[in-house]
């Protein structure tokens, strides 16, 4: 089991090891990693969000809020007031290590939602965060909060042992990959140096899904198509999650294929599955630019077929054009 607190706390409830952080007083709560810790797959996020850092998890009885709130309304015990049912499970827990949960606000929904249909249920994954506790007004962390949670951060990653990360947003991307741009990564195998990372060769950058609520509305941005790409990007993970190596998928590869072979694909495949992958230029911004191509990589065959959308055309720094 992960260790959090093997220093002792400070008065605010946070590990000792934050004493100097710029987030020391400034952000709010703690909020350490949580799943199982022989997970495959380990979600990275880049901060805890507000319902993320109230304390709703005791570490020392291993319980959860939402446990009791479950045991009480079994046996109809639950007061009216949802105010009042924090409160009698904080006042249970005094003197306890109390700390926060990751992924659990709108994002984490969303987040949870996407991994269901990629075959993934949350339960199978450990989920954690870059920065441990709540920046204020939800601003991006200062590089010191970064470099203080990064103890902990390898702390879990010794633990744990993934076979994947995967970096959700732009510090997580950062933090793994020195790359910064969500966009352009998304959904790419990145190769990481296991020397930094406590043995993990590889990474699978995805969107942020709050960034993915909060483009509903936007002008160009098609919602549903964000959505649908990093569904296609979290299948991925039903392979990489099964070996520590950073090989690429598959070896085979049918690249603008015929009509037969499309048909042959489809008759001589599937028995195990596949992972189904949507492309978009890398140079343009996803929000704004078309379909590349579709490919599906068979399992058990491991065979890949790629099948664009649009032939012989050239990217251009202003967007697609057909040669």
């Amino acid at each position: 089991m992960i260790s959090w607190f093997k220093n002792g706390q400070l008065p605010n409830g946070k590990p000792v090891e934050c004493s100097g952080c710029p987030l020391e007083t400034l952000g709010q709560g703690f909020v350490p990693g949580e799943g199982s810790e022989q997970a495959e797959i380990m979600l990275v996020a880049e901060k805890a969000g507000e319902e993320e850092a109230v304390p709703t998890r005791c570490l020392t009885c291993s319980t959860t809020y939402e446990d009791w709130l479950t045991d009480q309304f079994a046996a109809g015990k639950l007061p009216d007031n949802p105010l009042l049912d924090s409160t009698i499970w904080r006042t249970d827990h005094i003197g306890h290590l109390v700390v926060g949960r990751p992924m659990i606000g709108g994002g984490g929904r969303l987040l949870d939602s996407m991994l269901n249909s990629a075959g993934i249920p949350r339960t199978q994954c450990f989920i954690t965060n870059v920065v441990k506790c709540r920046v204020p007004f939800n601003m991006e962390p200062p590089p010191g909060a970064v470099d203080y949670c990064r103890q902990y951060h390898l702390r879990e990653l010794e633990e744990v042992k993934p076979n994947v990360a995967v970096p959700i947003g732009n510090i997580a991307l950062e933090w793994y990959t020195d790359h910064r741009d969500i966009r352009k990564y998304r959904g790419s195998v990145e190769p990481v140096d296991p020397a930094r990372t406590r043995g993990l060769r590889k990474v699978l950058p995805i969107l942020q899904p709050a960034g993915i609520m909060h483009s509903m509305g936007k002008h160009g941005v098609n919602q549903k198509l964000l959505i649908a790409l990093t569904i296609n990007d979290l299948r991925k993970l039903h392979r990489l999650r099964r070996d520590r190596s950073s090989e690429p998928l598959g070896e085979k590869f049918t690249i603008e294929p015929t009509i037969a072979q499309v048909r042959d694909f489809a008759r001589s495949t599937g028995s195990e599955g596949y992972a189904v992958d949507i492309e978009t230029p890398h140079d343009l911004d996803i929000y704004q630019c078309s379909l590349l191509c579709i490919a599906f990589h068979d399992y058990a065959t491991d065979q890949t077929l790629c099948i664009p959308f649009i032939l012989r055309r050239e990217i251009t720094g202003k967007g697609l054009r057909k040669s």
